[in-house]
């Protein structure tokens, strides 16, 4: 199965990529309530694992995000592993990976789509695909909406002082 969504955003990939791969900035561009753990880098780069903790309808969900290829300024890509729900291994869906790509086009703006997919595992696996794909799929879009404001507003001025 997978979820996919993508957005046009009227900026350069580098300044797309500087907003995704900067791990502490996670927080502003992700649309989910989840306790973050950052490694100490704080650049996305292959090996470097990020902890989630979210509350899902289902209980709390707990995983690790490992990197796996990064390609400056054009694609990100993730996958889950260590994945429980209320302390007990997810068993019903496996192999979850996710892939960003930047795409830049010929007018300056950039293409940027989010791409997950998965294994689901027996009738319950298929049962718990069809209730997370709507949920990630508006979380995805909401992503890529945040980065577009994220990208397109001006830093503020610094502050002056007296």
């Amino acid at each position: 199965m997978h979820c996919e969504a993508t957005r046009l955003v009227p900026s350069p990939p580098e300044a797309i990529w500087n907003i995704v791969a900067d791990l502490s900035r996670l927080k502003q561009w992700l649309p989910v309530q989840a306790e973050i753990t950052l490694p100490g880098a704080t650049r996305a780069a292959p090996g470097v694992v990020v902890g989630i903790k979210r509350p899902s309808h289902m209980g709390m969900v707990e995983l690790e995000q490992i990197f796996g290829l990064t390609d400056e300024p054009r694609m990100l890509s993730w996958h889950n592993n260590k994945e429980t729900l209320n302390g007990k291994p997810i068993t019903q869906i496996k192999d979850f990976a996710t892939t960003m790509s930047l795409a830049p086009d010929a007018s300056g703006q950039t293409r940027v789509t989010v791409r997950s997919t998965w294994t689901p595992v027996g009738i319950m696996g298929a049962a718990a695909s069809a209730m997370m794909k709507p949920r990630m799929q508006k979380e995805y879009e909401q992503a890529l909406e945040n980065i577009e404001r994220i990208a397109t507003t001006p830093p503020a001025p610094p502050a002056s002082t007296p």
